[in-house]
This record gives structure tokens, sequence and C-alpha cells, in this order.
């Protein structure tokens, strides 16, 4: 027998009035002020025989979903035309939107679509909770709306997305959302690390797809479904799951046991609603995409590289000087050669650059690694809030590079000199800078008027991470690589 139906969150018991309501004239009750509109005629076919019966309640035995996931972001009623009553208050996709009808990149009228928003929100889950920062490259917590702006202004330029001939409607083939998948994991560089899976309904590979989407909930992944025509009420939609709760549903004839899934609709005006799987369709056309690790980051090392690691002392040498790092890993240790110039160790607690004196206007450190380094970030930021004031007006600049081969040169990858205001100026709530991969080293320079007999200008590097991979390091160790 075919089960299924959708319960809001505050649907906690329903009235008499509220199950021949939901049982009866369903567009009466689509008007959003009632939670239990959800319901509509689908009771039936949940709990045979309890059409008319005085109450039903649930009650929650167990439940678990992904921290700080973005919901109720859609910005437009899709039927009105108008902004959400949520898109009143500071909304990313409000604003990314906005934007996008301002650079001419939307018209008006149209819409960002239910596809790229599913991206973007699985995006940026991984960026704030998922243990990928690199996705966005500014981790302040006052840039973090700034920085999911541009990311849905990323997802869209990656995205294609066929506006109906109403300027409603957006349609995103499965084919266009992995496409689009693929051009945002370029772009972040985020190969090899992470990647977009098709789960099949039908391919018998998980034949229990309620457990398998439970224990993907369970190990801190949100997941999106492209719900196909089967699906009573979205078809051919996207949707990403978020979470699950076990309920136990009591009525007047019989108690049982539904395992919810927390859905975020990309597109009502509603808060998360719960569905069980059935629910959401089973035909060929449905399509789960889940971002997971490949089985390539397991055995990858990540090191971190504080100053107390660093060999050099205290004091800015005003000559070219080499220095090496000891970097362990579980195939062994292998050294990182550095070279500095007015870099300095600060009492094991920062590498500190200040090119801010006379006969100098400048001051770099480079890291150089013998093995690939598949990924790389530095925790950055200025010596003191009021550091920056000897920096103003004085053609400050600063520039990252990477080297693409042990024997190559450093080219500048990253040129922030118009991106000054975002750099932190508090050594406690430092920046994470994002380095693309694989590269053998990286080099931090930073520029300004050679003036004065202070040390100022002062660039801090609190820590550097990096990712290798232990057969590369072992090879090298054999001299082989």
């Amino acid at each position: 027998m075919p089960e299924g139906a959708s319960f809001s969150k505050e649907c906690m018991r329903l009235t008499n009035f509220d199950l021949n309501a939901a049982n009866g004239n369903r567009d009466k009750y689509m008007n959003g002020t009632r939670p239990q509109y959800h319901l509509f005629d689908y009771l039936d076919e949940l709990f045979p025989g309890i059409n008319g019966a005085p109450n039903l309640a649930y009650y929650v035995s167990s439940s678990n979903s992904v921290p700080g996931f973005v919901e109720n972001v859609y910005p437009r009623d899709i039927y009105y035309n108008e902004p959400l009553p949520h898109a009143a208050t500071k909304n990313p996709l409000t604003e990314a939107y906005s934007q996008l009808i301002e650079e001419g990149e939307l018209e008006e009228g149209e819409n960002l679509g239910c596809g790229p928003i599913a991206l973007f929100t699985l995006l940026d889950y991984y960026a704030r909770e998922g243990g990928c920062p690199w996705i966005y490259e500014w981790q302040q917590e006052e840039l973090v709306f700034e920085s999911q702006v541009e990311l849905m202004k990323q997802v869209w330029d990656c995205s294609w997305v066929v506006v109906g001939s109403s300027d409603v409607g957006t349609g995103m083939l499965p084919l266009w959302f992995s496409d689009a998948i693929s051009r945002m994991m370029n772009m972040k560089e985020m190969g090899g690390l992470w990647t977009m899976k098709r789960l099949s309904y039908i391919d018998g590979a998980y034949p229990d797809r309620e457990a398998f989407f439970k224990s993907v909930i369970d190990a801190g992944y949100p997941f999106v479904i492209n719900c196909g025509p089967s699906s009573r009420f979205y078809g051919m939609h996207y949707i990403t799951v978020t979470g699950y709760e076990q309920w136990t549903v009591r009525t007047m004839h019989d108690t049982k046991q539904k395992l919810m899934f927390r859905v975020n609709e990309n597109w009502m005006r509603t808060e998360p609603c719960y569905y069980d799987m059935d629910w959401l369709g089973q035909d060929l056309l449905d399509d789960v995409w889940v971002l997971l690790p490949d089985g390539d980051v397991s055995i990858l090392d990540k090191i971190a590289i504080s100053a107390e690691d660093m060999p050099f002392g205290t004091g800015y040498p005003g000559v070219e000087t080499p220095d090496y790092v000891s970097v362990g890993t579980s195939a062994g240790a292998f050294e990182i050669e550095t070279r500095r110039l007015r870099a300095q160790n600060y009492e094991d607690e920062c590498i500190v650059l200040s090119p801010r004196r006379e006969n100098f206007g400048n001051a770099w450190i480079e890291f150089r690694s013998p093995v690939p380094l598949y990924r790389a970030e530095l925790d950055v930021s200025f010596w003191r809030s009021w550091e920056k004031e000897y920096i103003e007006e004085n053609a400050y600049n600063l520039e990252f590079g990477t080297r693409s081969a042990p024997a190559s040169l450093f080219m500048v990858d990253k040129d922030y000199m118009g991106k000054i205001d975002r750099i932190s100026q508090e050594r406690a709530k430092p920046c994470i800078i994002p380095f693309g991969v694989p590269n053998y080293g990286l080099r931090i320079e930073t520029g300004c008027l050679g003036i004065g007999d202070s040390n100022k200008g002062r660039f801090v590097i609190n820590e550097l991470r990096v990712w290798v991979d232990p057969l590369d390091v072992e090879r090298h160790l054999q001299g082989t690589l």
C-alpha cells in the first residue's frame, strides 16, 4: 500500500475540523496560515480508516539534523513575484537576487530556481559547518553574509536554468545540476577532496533507502533530492534533506512508527517540513545527490605549522635568510625550506612581516615544499587594530603566490591590494586564506613606502596548515619522487 504524508513541525495535534479541512478542499487551506494544510488528502493512505477521527498527535522518540543549515532563504514568492516575509530581514539570496538583476544576469520577474538554491545551501553548509572553510575566501564573522551573497552569484553563473514562459517557474535538469556541481568544484578547487555522488533509487545498491538516508544524516551530511514525476507534490523539484525524526503517531484507532525526514523546500515560505521517504517519489527520473568526501581524503595528512615550529627567532633580517622547518607525517618527517626578508618569529607566537622601514619597503616569506601540498590554508591578520593607520595612503600591497613545481618560480595567486579592509585587525580572530591544489609552496609578500625608523605595517601569520599525501612523503624520503 502506498504511504506518505507531510507534516509541519507545528502540527502537534489536529482537531476534527483540521482533519476534515485537510481531507477536504485543499485549495481553501493552502494559504500558508494553517500548518495542517500540508496533510491535505493523504491521511487516509498513511492511517487508513481514521478520516474524521477526533484527534491525531505525534511524539518524537529520536532525532538528528545537521547544524547551522541555512533554511527559508528563498527570496521571492514564486506565485506573486514579491519578496517573502522572511526575506525582509537580512537574506543572502535576496541580496544576490538584487545584484544579479542590477548586473543584467537576471530579468525582473525571474527567479533563482530551486536547483541553484539547493546547491548554494549545500556549499554554504560545508563552508561554515562541514570542515571546508576554503569555500569562503573570508571567514570573519562580519563577512559571512557577503561571502554567502558571492557564493550564490557564483552558483548562478555556473548553472543552466530555464525560466518558464510566465517568467515565474524555473527548471534545471539533473544533468545541468551535475554540471553546475562540477563547475563549482573546479572553481573552489575542491577536486580530490569532495564530490557529488548520484545515488539511484532503483539500482539496488541501497535497497533500504530509508536506512541509508538516515545514515547520511548521522554522518553529518545534508543531501539534495530531485523529485521526479512520481512525487506526490514535488514533481521535478529540488529539495534538501537536513535531518530526521522518529515519530510515534497516535490516533484513536492505532499507534504507528514513522521515520520523517526534515526537508528544506527551497521555495516555500513555511518552516522546514517533515516527510516520509515514500512520499518523495521513487521513479526512474528521481535523483539523489549527496556531497561526500572522496576516499582519497582519508589518506591525506593534515599538518598545522605554527610559529613555535619555526627554527628562526626574533629580529627582522635585512638580507634574505634561509631556514628549514621539520614536518612530521605518518610516513616520516620531511623539511620545508623557508626564505625570508623582514620577517621574524615573534616569541613563538606568530610570524610577523614588517615592510615599512627606511631602505626596505617590502617584507616576504616563502615556504618551499619538496612534496605537493594538496591544500593549504593561512591564518592571517594585522598586528594590532591601530596598525592600519600606518599603511593608509602609503601604497600598501599584499600578495600571495604559489609555485606549480619544486623548481618553478612563485607566481602571484592572490592580490589583496584592494581588499586590505577585509583582513582582520585582531590576532585573536585571524582570516583564513585558502590556496589551490596542488602546489609546491607559498609566498607571502607585503610592501609599502620604505620610510621611517620603526617597524610598521606589520602583517601576521598565525598558522599554516597543509595537506600532504604520505605516499608522496615516502617517495621523497626514498629519493624516488
